[in-house]
């Protein structure tokens, strides 16, 4: 099995000897990235609405190269002219696929290995970058931040910091790679090796020939993170002021804007917080997984402010397809605590004993809530919350309509050992 670190390596000779080879003129057909059959081509979107089926040989920072047949010329508009491009192997049955399918569905180690061996095998620079950076997400949402850490390097470190984009072409999603580097490095406690990252993404942001704008505004995202772990609010607002990002900037547009939300909640600033995740909700539309972990930050966010709407929120993802097995459980215990505590309310309330429609309403609310909360004591999560979950169905009043256990000794009985009972 390949190491980390010839992964590393294997991974940076390859990308970059390819970014080279366009540089030169050359069609990238070296550097071990094959060209795909004229059948089996890639589906390019440019910003001003057309099309084209092609086969990408690489994503640069200034331009894309494709060809519209094998045999082709090479044909390379500026990057900025394309919006999207999806890959044949993303969308055909394969191993892209089934990593990203059990990402959706927050198998995220699965996942994280699967992206991993697609980075590792795979032919085409697609492959390679794009599931290395899948990878270091993938890892990076199952909390395993050191993993993560290997994985954005396999980008990262295709190219040099004091080289600007004409001297060393690199790939397009290199600077979002150093971004996610810097934030896996501060979430893995290496506020050093974070800000030394930031600082050299702000000296390639000031060479003279580069083609990948934010660099500055990614710089002081990475801080933004330092200080999001390190809890200092003061450091985090001044840096996260400073970072510009727009929907245009996908993936890291997304990422910075739920770790900012989460952020904003830990340090009990919820107004702060639900507006950002406002905004960024209704930018994700057609993402359900995003969606998904946007809702639950939501839904913790609103706990203490407007419990009813942190509970639709927190319903809602109970009933989604996505989402990791923690984050329903979290979202199922939060929910069963809201019913609780609103079920508690109302039977404190004299009027309630007296109103049988509101004491009838109490005890659907408590048996939601014990619904909810022995979802989570039954899943295969192993959070704080299972047990938690736990101590509080015990604490709840006994269900009415509930079966008697057929096998629970009767009160006063003697023990099922068939010993007679203490002190007779």
């Amino acid at each position: 099995m390949m190491t980390t670190r010839s992964r590393q390596h294997s991974a940076a000779r390859l990308i970059s000897g390819a970014l080279l080879v366009v540089a030169s003129g050359g069609l990238l057909l070296q550097g071990g990235f094959a060209a795909a059959a004229d059948d089996d081509r890639d589906r390019i979107e440019f910003t001003d609405g057309h099309k084209a089926d092609a086969i990408v040989s690489s994503e640069l920072s200034d331009e894309t190269h494709y060809k519209t047949v094998a045999a082709g010329a090479d044909i390379h508009p500026k990057t900025r002219t394309i919006k999207r491009i999806i890959y044949s192997g993303m969308v055909s049955d394969g191993p892209w696929r089934k990593a990203m399918e059990a990402k959706d569905r927050g198998r995220f180690e699965e996942a994280a290995e699967d992206f991993g061996q697609l980075a590792d095998s795979g032919t085409r620079e697609w492959e390679k970058v794009y599931g290395a950076m899948q990878e270091g997400d993938a890892w990076e949402q199952a909390g395993k931040f050191d993993e993560a850490v290997k994985a954005f390097h396999l980008v990262a470190d295709t190219a040099k910091f004091d080289q600007d984009d004409k001297a060393q072409p690199r790939h397009r999603l290199w600077l979002d790679s150093c971004y996610r580097l810097g934030v896996a490095l501060a979430e893995n406690k290496d506020a050093d090796g974070a800000n030394k990252l930031a600082d050299n993404l702000e000296s390639y942001s000031n060479l003279r020939n580069v083609n990948s704008s934010g660099a500055q505004s990614r710089a002081n995202a990475i801080r933004a993170a330092v200080a999001a772990v390190a809890g200092d609010q003061n450091k985090f607002s001044d840096a996260s002021e400073k970072v510009i990002l727009r929907p245009d900037d996908g993936d890291t547009w997304v990422h910075f804007n739920l770790l900012s939300a989460d952020t904003w909640r830990k340090f009990g600033k919820p107004k702060q917080a639900a507006q950002i995740l406002d905004d960024l909700l209704a930018g994700l539309a057609n993402d359900p997984p995003r969606r998904a972990q946007a809702m639950l930050l939501k839904g913790q966010t609103l706990l203490d402010s407007d419990p009813q709407a942190a509970l639709i929120e927190l319903i809602r993802i109970d009933v989604l397809p996505f989402g990791s097995e923690d984050q329903k459980c979290l979202a199922r215990y939060d929910a069963g605590i809201l019913l609780r505590d609103q079920a508690d309310k109302m039977k404190a309330n004299p009027a309630t004993a007296k109103d049988d429609r509101k004491a009838a309403f109490v005890d659907e609310l408590y048996a939601t809530a014990r619904l909810l909360l022995s979802a989570v004591t039954g899943s295969t999560s192993e959070i704080p919350e299972k047990a938690k979950a736990q101590a509080v169905l015990d604490s709840l009043p006994k269900d009415p309509d509930a079966v008697p256990d057929a096998n629970a000794p009767a009160t006063g009985a003697a023990p099922a050992t068939g010993a007679a009972p203490a002190g007779n």
